[in-house]
């Protein structure tokens, strides 16, 4: 009987602690607040170096990278603005730590515009695309770009993981 009574008391105990509590303060679930919420780096590569070629297949551009560009990382900021920094290994020593960048989400936070001349946006462009979300820490850029010399457009797909 003592042992009947003991377990109906810790099922009482475990439905009481098992209460949904809700809270009145709402979450702030949008893109720009995951984008600004750490440091981003980038861990992937693609790019099919001709849309339009039916035999052209897209082809891993991260492995060559030299490793002072694969430790840069970037920080969002409120205000358009988006800082990249140099990591570990600068490719030239006399580049400095980190360049300021400006950014513009737009189409409901899944088109990514950044360009490095505010006086000039238009000119200075360096991404310009669509973003995907797979997960928390993780988004991914596709943009495309037009060689006119070689009368060829590429698409680059990026993916970045924030940095732990």
């Amino acid at each position: 009987m003592k042992k009947i009574i003991l377990f109906v008391a810790g099922i009482g105990l475990l439905a009481s602690c098992s209460k949904n509590v809700k809270s009145d303060t709402p979450i702030d679930a949008s893109k720009s607040k995951m984008l600004m919420d750490g440091a981003w780096q980038l861990k992937a590569y693609m790019i099919n170096p001709d849309i339009n070629d039916s035999l052209s297949i897209p082809q891993d551009a991260y492995t060559p990278l030299p490793g002072c560009v694969k430790d840069n990382f970037y920080v969002f900021h409120n205000a358009g603005v988006l800082v990249q920094y140099e990591g570990y290994h600068k490719c030239t020593l006399s580049d400095p730590d980190s360049v300021a960048l400006l950014y513009q989400l737009s189409n409901n936070e899944t088109h990514l515009r950044v360009w490095s001349n505010p006086d000039d946006p238009e000119h200075s462009v360096l991404f310009d695309g669509n973003m995907a979300y797979p997960s928390v820490d993780s988004f991914i850029l596709d943009f495309q770009t037009y060689d006119s010399a070689a009368d060829m457009t590429s698409e680059h797909t990026l993916t970045y993981v924030k940095m732990q």
